[in-house]
């Protein structure tokens, strides 16, 4: 983890901060009732921070009690949100036919067309293949609909 961040959880001013939080929350998860269910123990509530906005000075409208099983599924949402994806297009932009296409041979015997930066905003996956042969000038129509497969 960050050693800034440990070494603030390690902090006697956290440890104040969590009891205050654990005590406003009276001891229970705000999410289940892992405690009067039995599945958890008060030695096991974790204090989550809502965001990060005022980490070290955090008031305590920022914090909440939650159990372990609470806290790693609202954590894996965080995470989910702030890492997803991006989402690419639906349509690639037009080719620019000037770019060389090299005809590749994968180790399974499959054949594929790779347009070598005809398509800028998608990053090419590169596997391990062999050159085959270079597509000629003659073959633009090939060219197009290679293109359409590929992106």
């Amino acid at each position: 983890m960050n050693p800034g961040y440990d070494a603030y959880l390690n902090s006697e001013a956290w440890q104040h901060k969590r009891q205050q939080v654990l005590e406003r929350d009276d001891w229970q998860c705000r999410c289940c009732d892992a405690i009067s269910q039995g599945r958890y123990s008060i030695e096991d509530l974790q204090v989550h921070h809502r965001h990060y906005d005022n980490f070290g000075h955090e008031p305590l409208e920022d914090l909440t009690t939650l159990c372990p099983e609470c806290h790693d599924a609202i954590t894996a949402v965080h995470r989910r949100r702030r890492y997803r994806a991006q989402t690419l297009p639906d349509v690639c932009p037009e080719p620019t036919l000037s770019r060389s296409i090299e005809v590749t041979k994968y180790d399974t015997e499959v054949s594929d067309l790779s347009a070598h930066g005809a398509c800028p905003d998608h990053p090419a996956q590169r596997t391990h293949r062999q050159s085959v042969r270079s597509v000629g000038q003659g073959s633009q129509s090939y060219l197009k609909q290679a293109f359409q497969d590929r992106c």
